[in-house]
């Protein structure tokens, strides 16, 4: 049973999403496990849900934008946080947004607040190793 239990990958979405000035948006978050931390918008992909897809549908409830991604292949990254092994694999997508911070609406209790960061700022801020990542390979 653990055998199985440890080769089940959960599986995340993110995405780099860019402005008019090359800044990438970040939200704070306030659940989950990086509370209180930046990160890239995205999540926990639904059942037979495609990464493409999942990122797009997580910053539209995250942030309340609607996004469409670059052509660029994404990064994906494999990783184990948790002392029982459970493997998590990552593919964070980049996207263009030129839309108005109007625009913006955070999904209450889950996203506290939002920035936009350079590159150097946000791999300072980042402490999710998926966005980390993502980051560097920008």
């Amino acid at each position: 049973r653990e055998a199985i239990y440890r080769s089940i990958h959960r599986l995340v979405s993110k995405v780099v999403i860019l402005n008019g000035e090359n800044k990438i948006l970040m939200g704070k978050i306030e659940r989950g496990h990086f509370v209180g931390h930046w990160t890239l918008p995205g999540g926990y992909l639904d059942h037979d849900e495609h990464p493409a897809i999942g990122c797009v549908r997580e910053t539209l409830e995250e942030m309340g934008i609607d996004i469409e991604l670059s052509d660029d292949a994404p990064i994906v990254t494999q990783m184990i946080f948790t002392a029982e092994g459970i493997s998590f694999v990552s593919f964070t997508y980049k996207a263009i947004w030129l839309g108005d911070d109007s625009e913006i609406s955070l999904k209450e209790n889950e996203i506290g607040d939002y920035s936009w960061f350079t590159k150097d700022e946000a791999l300072a801020k980042a402490v999710s190793g998926f966005d980390r990542a993502a980051l560097i390979d920008l």
